[in-house]
């Protein structure tokens, strides 16, 4: 099922080892995952390791903003500043400036995803 609009004020409980918390899905830069664990980075350069995994995030998460772009990275779109298109590699380029990389194989999808999220924003 797909959830509907983006919510800034949409809050996820992330379960850290000995406590919830609640954060703003709005602040989540992107996850990657890590074996059996996944680290989340927030904005404001805060990094936290969880016990679940990618794949259950990547099914919490509104599909509408995160996508997955490789098998170890969910990004959240809203904070993509460029997507670099190359022969051998492709990347985004986050706004504050990480580098995640983009598979082979996920990198028309992306485009795609992005060209259609654009098209859904409002006109100002």
């Amino acid at each position: 099922m797909l959830k509907e609009n983006f919510n800034s004020n949409q809050v996820i409980l992330i379960e850290e080892v000995n406590k919830g918390r609640l954060v703003k899905t709005s602040e989540i830069l992107y996850l990657e995952a890590d074996d059996n664990y996944c680290r989340i980075f927030l904005t404001g350069k805060e990094k936290i390791l969880v016990t679940k995994s990618l794949k259950s995030y990547e099914d919490e998460l509104s599909p509408n903003i995160f996508f997955r772009c490789h098998k170890s990275y969910l990004v959240n779109i809203s904070h993509i500043k460029e997507y670099v298109i190359g022969r051998n590699e492709s990347k985004i380029i986050l706004n504050d400036t990480t580098s995640i990389q983009v598979a082979r194989r996920r990198a028309c999808e992306l485009k795609r995803f992005l060209q259609i999220q654009l098209c859904r924003l409002p006109v100002s």
